[in-house]
């Protein structure tokens, strides 16, 4: 069948559901009235707030869960994480609890009028009159929210993670949205909620993070079709996505759906450690299963990564089913690992020297010995152009023909099915990192102290996590030397000292394809320390980032970066010194083991005379996924000073 005949057929199946949706929206628009609306005297709405006030409604968790309220640390107080006035009907309702609900009550049984509040806060509604017996009674016509949640599938409820973007800051660790299905509606056709920053575009680097820190922009809440998420996250930016089916009742999605009406276009201050889209998707997920207290006082009280979130899920029990969607770049390098034959055409195909004509690409596609192996190859190479942006060039309008010929003399289409054993996020290793062990720097001993809030090293067990990938944020390391040589001039006696903290390290070994070649890079800022002889250690600022190449064999990854760095500090001569230089070494991932050896070469250009060679031996034994041992041994050498330290500790993950 043609593509014009599946459209066809796609559409006959959609459209017995598409006229019912019609006919809804039209039932509730031009009827004047769906439900008689029962007059009321203030006496009785006098007797609702008086019954609200002794079920004390104002302190039940899901009030306080559908208005965002949360108890303050030091205040005790509970106030609204939702920063907008629209959000409440109360003067005092964003720090008043029991004064919104009675600003609601009363406005929920006013006579029918424009902006009504139960069309406002359906969700709200719909939870005071099932505490309050009003059932049937007092109802007001909303054609607006009805449409809404007629637009919004609510039989099945997903939580969709696209793992990690490293070239987006706020995207560095994920991101999580909902998604709404049907039961019989394609999935891409369904509605999905995405919390996000209102990010002014303007906005240089710098301004973008330290708003992004502490409360600079406003987060709000959107929907859109899941096809156009699809299309961003896996297709442009090239993320695979996992898809996460909530074990969630029709019913308690029907109230979610209700309250998404009322937070949408609704602000709240964006926060990228905390208050953020895995953050406040779980506060949803507490509107309707409040005694879970997803976001409850303790949880999450200073940063909310979006793997701990659906780890939170999970060790719940919410998790239904899991299900990975490829990128699009996953899904060409799978197809480049399980068929040599078709790749090797399909490299001659997508090569600029080939000439972008049918007769020219069959004479290609003659070596393979299919059809299907033939049309499999047109298709990859589809896949290549448009990763690359050339989905609309002469050769892609030729192969699309092509592909269409073959398509149409019904040859089995044989896609790429070898990712199915890939391990989801959440059953990686924790996030948080405490190591302690034993060491010796220049002979002298000490007790070796870490401390990473998040996220994760080349070191750290792989599982869960994209290869070559590694961000670490606020890597703290501390010396305790152990009382030797109290009374020598030594920086090093019985003390316990900061030996680094890693602010931000980021690092992506991305290794080269055979139809793509990216650059690895490395990016880090930290204050460290440099060891100047043995009586002597210097603070300093460093910042440092590179760019090359990386390689992949089997489990050997070799790479090679040209590094630059500035390291500031007020011990040297000048007050600093910028090095140039290269790091080379390789990365190999074996099971339970993870090993690394390199060296480096820096040249001071400017500054302080810091020329410096380093090798580095790094071995990770994992005992299980949050238990594992490392061992780590470094030698830099200085035209002044050798230094030599190792090290061997514990990590665990929580």
């Amino acid at each position: 069948m043609g593509r014009m005949g599946a459209f066809y057929q796609q559409l006959r199946f959609m459209r017995p559901r598409f006229f019912q949706q019609v006919l809804l929206i039209m039932a509730y628009v031009f009827c004047t009235v769906s439900v008689a609306f029962a007059a009321i005297t203030d006496d009785e709405i006098e007797s609702a707030l008086q019954q609200a006030e002794s079920l004390q409604l104002a302190q039940h968790e899901t009030w306080l869960a559908l208005l965002h309220y949360k108890r303050e640390t030091l205040s005790r107080r509970y106030i609204s994480q939702a920063d907008d006035e629209n959000f409440f009907l109360a003067a005092k309702g964003k720090t008043d609890a029991n004064a919104e609900l009675q600003a609601d009550i009363n406005a929920f049984l006013k006579g029918p009028h424009s902006g009504h509040a139960q069309c406002r806060f359906p969700a709200r509604w719909w939870w005071i009159k099932q505490q309050l017996n009003l059932q049937g009674k007092h109802e007001v016509s909303c054609p607006q929210h009805v449409a809404f949640m007629t637009r919004v599938a609510q039989d099945k409820l997903f939580l969709v993670f696209p793992t990690m973007y490293l070239n987006n800051p706020g995207s560095t660790f994920g991101h999580t949205f909902l998604r709404f299905d049907g039961e019989n509606e394609s999935v891409l056709l369904s509605q999905t909620l995405n919390y996000a920053a209102r990010v002014d575009k303007q906005d240089d680097l710098l301004s973008y993070v330290s708003k992004g820190l502490f409360g600079g922009y406003t987060g709000f809440f959107k929907t859109r079709a899941y096809y156009e998420t699809v299309q961003e996250y896996s297709n442009i930016e090239n993320r695979d996505i996992w898809e996460y089916q909530l074990a969630f009742t029709k019913d308690e999605i029907t109230q979610l759906a209700r309250h998404l009406w009322e937070i949408k276009g609704i602000d709240f201050d964006y926060y990228f450690f905390r208050e953020n889209c895995a953050y406040r998707l779980l506060a949803l997920i507490d509107v309707i299963r409040p005694g879970m207290r997803l976001t409850g006082e303790n949880a999450f009280p200073v940063y909310a990564i979006p793997v701990d979130t659906v780890r939170a899920l999970d060790d719940r029990d919410l998790i239904i089913s899991r299900q990975f969607r490829a990128s699009l770049a996953t899904k060409i390098n799978q197809g480049f690992v399980e068929d040599e034959d078709v790749s090797s055409v399909v490299i001659d195909i997508i090569s600029a020297q080939l000439l972008a004509d049918s007769d020219t690409i069959n004479k290609k596609l003659r070596v393979l010995r299919s059809d299907s192996e033939k049309l499999e190859a047109l298709k990859r190479s589809i896949d290549i152009l448009q990763f690359r942006g050339r989905a609309s060039s002469n050769k892609a309008k030729v192969i699309l023909l092509l592909i269409n010929n073959y398509a149409s003399s019904e040859v089995e289409n044989k896609r790429s099915v070898g990712l199915t054993d890939k391990k989801s996020p959440e059953k990686g290793h924790n996030s948080l990192r405490v190591s302690a062990g034993y060491g010796e720097q220049n002979n002298k001993q000490y007790v070796d102290i870490q401390f990473r809030p998040a996220f994760h090293d080349l070191l750290d067990a792989p599982q869960g996590f994209i290869d070559g990938a590694a961000i670490n944020v606020f890597d703290f390391r501390f010396k305790w030397f152990t009382g030797f040589d109290d009374d020598a001039a030594s920086d090093a006696r019985s003390n316990l000292r900061l030996e680094s903290l890693s602010l931000i390290n980021v690092t992506s070994l991305n290794p080269v394809k055979q139809w793509i070649t990216p650059i690895s890079w490395l990016f880090d800022i930290r204050l460290d320390r440099t060891q100047l002889s043995d009586t002597q250690s210097v603070r300093n600022f460093i910042s440092r980032g590179g760019v090359g190449l990386s390689f992949k064999w089997q489990r050997l990854m070799p790479f090679v970066l040209f590094v630059g760095e500035g390291n500031f500090s007020s011990s040297y001569a000048k007050g600093y010194s910028l090095l140039l230089g290269a790091h080379v070494g390789f990365y190999y991932n074996h099971d339970a083991n993870q090993f690394m050896l390199s060296y480096e070469v820096d040249n001071a250009v400017a500054g302080f005379e810091l020329d410096r060679n380093i090798t580095q031996v790094q071995w990770q034994y994992n005992l299980q996924v949050n238990h594992a041992v490392r061992l780590h041994y470094k030698h830099t050498s200085y035209d002044f000073y050798d230094d030599e330290d190792w090290s061997v500790v514990y990590n665990y993950y929580f």
